[in-house]
């Protein structure tokens, strides 16, 4: 169990990296949807409620960047390892796993909305003194909000899986690889014997065919 933790750590660490770079996008979306582009935009995200945005999307913004950096350096080396180990050998692909899928755009979704909701909640109360709670959701002031959160978690769902399923086809490539290397330089691997073809003559054909004449 001890070995699994890293790989355990670096999921829930993109997880909840995820999900806090789609609740930036889907936040300033459906500002951006029910206010359209502009000075009116620009003024809400620095409101008093909104006072701390900047900071938090800077910080957000800046460690989704890193550590996706760090997944594609980590694809890297996988690539050029799988290359120098897996010659000679078919390439693996690993199938796609729908209801993985499905469960991880579940789990996105899920936090996004919960977060959402406490975000548009506490700002609402700082600015109005009064919350929307599930309103935030699919209220008057936020008609798209549910849609637009379902989209982006979707995205970031599918772009999360399409990482995983490469991660795991280079280390399926990778372990054939090394399987197969280790069979080519094993010197007690039993070698399979050629199969012998004596040729079969016909008894007619030998000096003593060992039978009668036929009857005329």
């Amino acid at each position: 169990m001890i070995r699994f933790a890293p790989r355990a750590v670096r999921h829930g660490v993109a997880f909840w990296l995820a999900a806090a770079a789609c609740l930036l996008v889907a936040h300033d979306l459906v500002y951006l949807v029910q206010l359209g582009p502009g000075r009116g935009l620009a003024e809400a995200l620095r409101s008093a409620g909104h006072g701390y945005w900047p900071l938090v999307s800077g910080v957000i913004a800046g460690a989704a960047l890193m550590v996706g950096a760090l997944r594609l350096a980590r694809l890297s080396r996988l690539e050029r390892r799988a290359r120098g180990t897996a010659r000679g050998t078919a390439p693996a692909r690993a199938h796609g796993d729908h209801g993985a899928f499905l469960r991880l755009w579940g789990r996105l979704a899920l936090v996004v909305a919960i977060a959402f909701v406490l975000q548009e909640s506490a700002e609402h109360f700082v600015s109005h003194r009064h919350a929307p709670w599930l309103g935030a959701l699919a209220g008057p002031e936020y008609p798209l909000a549910l849609p637009i959160l379902a989209g982006i978690t979707f995205v970031g769902a599918l772009l999360a899986s399409l990482v995983r399923q490469r991660e795991r086809e280079l280390l399926a490539r990778i372990r054939r690889g090394a399987a197969w290397i280790r069979r080519a330089a094993d010197p007690s691997r039993p070698v399979a014997a050629e199969p012998i073809l004596v040729p079969r003559l016909s008894v007619l054909a030998l000096p003593d065919p060992s039978r009668a004449p036929p009857v005329a």
